[in-house]
């Protein structure tokens, strides 16, 4: 009797009956385009913390470079003079030539990383200290912490005390700090003995001076007179406990002390030019130098050269922009065409390869980079063919975890067929045909071994295959890094 519970009916049962027949083959499909949805909205709350559009953005770039990286294909925007607002304002605010590009692009990238909000409040903290060295601020910066344990007030009524301390030598000051650190009370011997070797102790009433004793015990008293005299110093400065904070995070930010000074120099040249977006300033910074390295602009006034020379060699050249700041050139004005990869022999065009073939399409550029297709390519089929050995075991109803193991075996051999001298008369076919033949055997008699080993002890095929697999592995390490 036939089970008609689970037929579909009814009018779209034909549309039903075929989905349900090419749906399980559709399945991988459907779970990789199924991820690839699900991953939009992660994107949006991490990398994008909340920023929808920004989130969009993020995830379209990394699609993007799926694809490329998958397919070799993708489209990307031919290089305009609009692209280049930020550099020109800049420019236009004052001399820029070829020659400062560099330390900008450099000081816009430190201000990049330390943010744009905060370089400006560390330009107000450094300008309380015009005259202070960078390492004398990060000697600053170490002594916050301590400074803010101890207090500013108190370190400053600690001033006449440790003056008088130094006058002593070293070894007697620390053995005074020692005795008087683990006290509880002074009694009038030790007063009377204290105050004739350091006057300024009868002054300061018991409570005070054992307290005092305890920090030149617990800082030594070259540490506290440091803390002292930056302690004045910020004091006499003005340093409210934010700047404090911000001469911390110099310091321990990228560049240190000495990048945040260069960020802080350059944010003042990009709030009087109006730039209020440093990154797009690096990025179009990148691209230009990249141009005046092709010799496409050769004007050194940055201004100059964008405004006179940009559109011509636009007109002449292809220039497509890539991510990372990178351009693609071609020194034609042709719809299409090829770019040639001359790094190896540049003297030489016989070996050239294609490094890119371009279509323009508007203000954009459709690119195909071979490489990546055939890097993919090569990556993949380890990948095709261990799936393919692994779906066969599973056929057979038999778990074959050692696929990797087995090409590994089997890649072994292979190798020694293209690389013995001992087939060197063989025709390059033969050849070819005899490797893919050997490797075949090769990876069979490693998967035999697990075989062999579950028909005559009943070994559990998943764990000898999983060890096997780092037998070959470390058989390959072997072979790779052996000298003999």
């Amino acid at each position: 009797m036939t089970d008609t519970t689970l037929q579909p009916r009814g009018v779209f049962a034909p549309v039903t009956r075929s989905w349900l027949r090419i749906s399980p083959s559709l399945v991988p499909l459907l779970a990789v385009l199924t991820a690839l949805v699900i991953t939009v909205p992660f994107m949006i709350f991490t990398g994008a913390e909340g920023d929808f559009g920004r989130g969009l953005n993020i995830a379209g770039t990394a699609y993007t470079a799926l694809i490329e990286g998958s397919t070799g294909l993708t489209i990307n925007d031919l290089a305009s003079e609009d692209d280049f607002d930020q550099l020109l304002a800049l420019a236009a605010a004052g001399d820029l030539s070829q020659g400062d590009l560099r330390v900008l692009a450099r000081n816009a990238d430190q201000v990049n990383a330390l943010g744009a909000a905060n370089v400006r409040r560390y330009e107000e903290t450094l300008a309380l200290f015009p005259e202070v060295s960078d390492e004398d601020l990060s000697a600053f910066a170490d002594s916050v912490p301590d400074i803010r344990a101890i207090g500013a007030e108190r370190l400053a009524a600690l001033e006449p005390f440790v003056t008088a301390l130094n006058e002593l030598e070293r070894d007697v000051v620390r053995d005074l700090a020692a005795t008087y650190a683990a006290l509880e009370t002074i009694t009038p011997e030790q007063r009377a003995e204290l105050t004739a070797l350091l006057p300024i102790s009868e002054q300061i009433g018991d409570g005070d001076l054992l307290a005092d004793m305890r920090l030149v015990d617990e800082y030594g008293i070259v540490r506290l007179t440091r803390l002292v005299e930056r302690s004045a110093l910020l004091t006499a400065a003005g340093a409210t406990d934010d700047q404090l904070d911000d001469l911390v995070a110099m310091d321990a930010g990228q560049g240190g002390m000495s990048g945040a000074r260069a960020a802080a120099g350059v944010i003042a040249q990009l709030d009087a030019a109006g730039i209020l977006n440093p990154t797009a300033l690096a990025d179009q910074i990148s691209v230009i130098r990249e141009m005046y390295s092709a010799g496409l602009l050769t004007n050194s006034d940055v201004q100059a050269a964008i405004e006179t020379e940009f559109d011509t060699a636009l007109a002449n050249n292809l220039v497509v922009r890539r991510p990372g700041n990178r351009i693609v050139i071609d020194r034609t004005a042709a719809p299409a065409g090829v770019i040639y990869n001359d790094s190896s022999t540049p003297d030489d065009t016989s070996d050239d390869v294609p490094s890119v073939v371009y279509v323009r399409l508007g203000g954009s550029a459709l690119l195909f980079f071979p490489e990546n297709l055939e890097t993919m390519l090569v990556r993949a089929i380890p990948f095709v063919i261990a799936g393919l050995a692994v779906a066969l075991g599973f056929k057979a109803g038999l778990f074959n975890i050692g696929a990797e193991g087995q090409l590994y075996a089997g890649a072994v051999l292979a190798v020694w067929v293209g690389f013995t001298p001992l087939l060197d008369g063989l025709p390059l076919a033969l050849r070819l045909a005899l490797l893919l033949a050997v490797g075949v055997i090769g990876g069979g008699l490693w998967g035999a071994i697990p075989g062999a080993l579950k028909a005559f002890t009943g070994a559990h095929e998943v764990i000898t295959t999983i060890m096997l697999n780092y037998v070959a592995l470390r058989l390959v390490d072997w072979l790779i890094k052996s000298t003999a």
